[in-house]
């Protein structure tokens, strides 16, 4: 199983989130923090957020698809 950090760093808006990661066998789960990242920015729960970073060690860049205000 890769190992993967016990925090990661949301890159949004101009803003950075602490959000915490967790592993369960063979799978990872963004956990702690996400729903303080989402009532942050406005973002309600039926917006999906795509995670995109160079490798596992960086920040992540967030991008929304879908209305961004609910």
């Amino acid at each position: 199983m890769r190992k993967y950090p016990k925090y990661v760093l949301f890159h949004f808006d101009g803003n950075k989130h602490f959000i915490r990661v967790r592993t369960h066998h063979s799978k990872c789960f963004i956990a702690d923090g996400l729903n303080e990242f989402r009532k942050a920015h406005n973002l309600n729960e039926s917006v999906i957020l795509r995670f995109v970073a160079v490798d596992k060690n960086t920040t992540f860049t967030v991008y929304v698809d879908g209305p961004t205000h609910s």
